[in-house]
């Protein structure tokens, strides 16, 4: 199994949750750090105590194995997320948090392992004005029997990622008109 480090040059929908209670239950396929962005500006961020330093976070790269609440696509145009779906968590603020510990209590996480991604609560906004904050709750475990090729799985959707074109590049030599 590889250890998941290795970027990916694009990513599926990030999932919503709606309801306390949400989750999903994915196979992780890959985890790949990114800079965060400033919502508003657009503008990279960098820590406040080394501007030199960027600002981190991880974007996880799950195949759903099971969905309870999980929504894909725009406010407009949404959708259950089902068995099969290539999705992503970014893990930026608390939801690192949330990440990190998951990470440290199964110890390390390969391709394939299984995690549950759980909405938990909320709590007020810090501003008014602002959102509630979302609290997340997230347990990784290696597969199972029960989870069948799931490792097998997840092992394919990473490579059949990495053979795609990049965004910039044709999938195929053009013909002329």
């Amino acid at each position: 199994m590889k250890t998941l480090d290795t970027p990916t040059s694009s990513g599926p929908p990030s999932i919503k949750f709606g309801t306390i209670g949400d989750s999903v239950t994915v196979g992780l396929v890959n985890v790949d750090d990114y800079q965060q962005k400033n919502f508003d500006t657009d503008e990279l961020l960098f820590w406040n105590d080394d501007p030199k330093q960027p600002k981190m976070g991880k974007v996880v790269t799950g195949l759903v194995i099971a969905n309870n609440g999980g929504l894909l696509g725009s406010d407009d145009e949404e959708r259950p997320a089902q068995p099969g779906d290539l999705i992503s968590f970014w893990c930026e603020g608390g939801k690192h948090f949330t990440w990190r510990d998951a990470v440290k209590a199964a110890k390390g996480v390969t391709q394939g392992d299984v995690m549950r991604w759980t909405f938990t609560s909320e709590e007020p906004p810090k501003k008014k004005g602002f959102n509630p904050r979302k609290v997340y709750e997230a347990q990784i475990r290696h597969p199972e029997a029960k989870d069948g090729d799931i490792a097998d799985r997840c092992v394919a959707a990473y490579n059949e990622s990495q053979n795609r074109p990049a965004l910039d590049e044709p999938a195929y030599e053009p013909e002329p008109f």
